[in-house]
């Protein structure tokens, strides 16, 4: 005796058989929209870190160390080699690294207090320091970002104007990539006792 699942109707095979096959349907069935589900509050999870403007400040703070010391070496090799299209590149870089500034700036503002509210004595110390050099030196890093512009511009009209603009850009990264470190040292020391004097991590 047999049973073709083919040929013979639901009602035909036995209980048991019947049974164990609806069951691994609905396993089926249920452990699909548990994956789903799980994927979907994975992807939501993702998606509000981006609304975090602590995140936000981490992610971008990056662009403005990295870019304004990438745009000053792109910049001194496009004044060795003599070459406009080597100097357009480096002014994106720069110009680019300036303008992050502004957000980073921003983002930065917005999440001082959850971030001062769960941090120690010696982290809130090094962040209101962080904040400080911050807005102190802010206005460099838009005239990095302007002094770009114009170098990309101005030259095209006037295309003596592009060396001397160039080098001038090329000082003021330098500047601001050193003040980007600055910054940057004390906003490290807000989460990290490792990078904290010896004497006040022990206080800490």
């Amino acid at each position: 005796m047999f049973w073709d699942k083919a040929v013979l109707p639901a009602r035909t095979r036995p209980a048991a058989q019947v049974v164990k096959t609806r069951f691994a349907e609905f396993w089926l069935t249920n452990h699909t929209f548990r994956l789903t589900r799980c994927n979907a509050i994975g992807a939501m999870t993702e998606l509000d870190l981006l609304k975090k403007p602590e995140y936000i400040h981490v992610v971008l703070n990056h662009l403005v160390i990295y870019g304004t010391m990438l745009g000053a070496l792109a910049m001194a090799v496009a004044l060795i080699l003599r070459s406009r299209a080597a100097q357009i590149t480096a002014l994106i870089i720069t110009l680019i690294a300036g303008g992050s500034a502004y957000p980073v700036l921003v983002s930065g503002q917005r999440a001082y207090k959850v971030i001062r509210n769960s941090s120690d004595d010696a982290g809130q110390e090094a962040l209101d320091e962080h904040m400080d050099r911050a807005e102190k030196t802010i206005s460099l890093f838009y005239l990095l970002a302007l002094l770009s512009l114009t170098a990309l511009l101005v030259p095209v009209k006037w295309p003596k104007t592009g060396p001397p603009l160039a080098a001038a850009t090329l000082v003021l990264a330098l500047v601001c990539f050193g003040l980007s470190l600055y910054i940057a040292q004390e906003g490290g020391r807000v989460r990290h006792p490792e990078f904290r004097p010896a004497n006040t991590s022990e206080t800490s």
